[in-house]
């Protein structure tokens, strides 16, 4: 019989699960765009990483705001004022720098790319829309969690990764769709407009003495997406084992993101007990990541059904796929739940924010390892 915290993740990760089965197949269906401009599949990831790293450490801040009693459990406060700020800066500065980077490798190892100033227009333009739509929807979540009760810690990865990661491929596309639309002077503009107000966030934050936060958020995002994308372009180079089971493609968002909201819940509850002083041991640790390990390899599996059924993957196929998701999972999870056990514990000592630090660096680490794993272990039975 499951118990009440392991149902209740199960419905936060599950949720999480077809939002990161969305994300799959709106990238399979812009094949044609992709191909044309490779270094896509460069900042995509960058991208959809990024979402967790910026909300990820908004949502977080807040929860361990709430539990503390730094934060009132209400949407407009002071506290959320300067916490959505600091998420719109570091968001823009993100974009640009990851941006400016994908542009820089694509061009040395003659990857196609769009001119730079126009993939600058589309990593901003699109970063703004969900923030626009992500924000909101990550701070009343939390405050209407914390108010009935529940725990917001389950929750806050799987909301701002499965909704962020939904969102950032389709917009992204979207916005690159109207790229031959938009004259240069347009872009340039828009830019402009959308860093002075980064600009301008930035200023208020550090007048109101939050500007540490920034700078760490900023930090950790900027290292994490970054790495990210360098994930994606390793997998690019095994795309000839993966493309001849299209089920470990359509699945690897959801593989990756289910294992970084695991570690996640893992972290923040680790944090909020440090902070509050209560016992915070590694065998208390590990019975946590035993009941966060079942929900999250559930709702792995739970995305492949769904994967496959809207494929109409063969029952060979299904059942090789989820042998070789089988074989990944212990490995990267284990791993990355222990290395967020050490993180959390050092970051607190040494008194920096774990929400700013670790949930970002532990999403990096899925994300570079994940496809690394998971093609590996494919190459043997394929």
């Amino acid at each position: 019989m499951l118990n009440k915290r392991v149902r209740r993740l199960l419905i936060s990760l599950g949720a999480l699960g077809i939002g990161e089965v969305l994300a799959g197949l709106t990238l399979q269906t812009s094949v044609e765009i992709l191909t044309l401009y490779p270094v896509f599949l460069m900042l995509i990831p960058g991208l959809m990483d990024l979402r967790g790293d910026v909300y990820g450490a908004l949502g977080y801040r807040l929860t361990t705001a709430l539990h503390i009693g730094k934060a009132e459990a209400k949407v407009f406060s002071r506290y959320n004022l300067y916490n959505v700020l600091i998420s719109y800066s570091v968001t823009t500065i993100a974009s640009l720098i990851i941006a400016i980077l994908s542009y820089v490798i694509s061009s040395s190892l003659g990857i196609e790319s769009p001119g730079l100033l126009t993939l600058l227009f589309i990593s901003m333009v699109s970063s703004t829309i969900v923030y626009v739509i992500l924000t909101p929807v990550t701070t009343v979540s939390i405050i209407l969690l914390f108010k009935t009760g529940r725990d917001p810690a389950d929750f806050v990865a799987s909301i701002v990764t499965g909704v962020g990661d939904a969102l950032t491929p389709f917009t992204f596309i979207t916005v690159s769709t109207l790229l031959h639309a938009i004259p240069h002077d347009v872009e340039a503009v828009v830019l402009i407009v959308l860093s002075a107000l980064a600009t301008i966030f930035a200023l208020a934050v550090w007048k109101a003495g939050e500007l540490r936060t920034l700078l760490e958020n900023t930090a950790s995002s900027v290292a994490a997406s970054f790495g990210s994308s360098l994930g994606g372009l390793a997998l690019a180079t095994r795309t000839s084992v993966l493309a001849r089971l299209p089920l470990i493609l359509g699945s690897l968002p959801a593989f990756n993101a289910l294992i970084g909201a695991g570690t996640g819940v893992l972290g923040n509850s680790l944090n909020v007990k440090l902070h509050l002083g209560v016992e915070n041991s590694l065998r208390k640790y590990v019975g946590d990541m035993e009941n966060v390990a079942v929900a999250t390899f559930t709702a792995i599996l739970l995305s492949m059904l769904v994967v496959s059924a809207l494929t109409l993957t063969s029952a060979h196929s299904v059942g090789l796929g989820v042998l070789i998701v089988g074989l990944s999972f212990p490995l990267l999870y284990t791993a990355s739940s222990l290395l967020t056990f050490y993180l959390t514990q050092v970051s607190f000592k040494k008194g920096w924010n774990p929400d700013n630090l670790v949930f970002p660096l532990m999403t990096t680490f899925v994300d570079l390892n994940g496809p690394l794993i998971i093609s590996s272990i494919a190459g043997f039975f394929i």
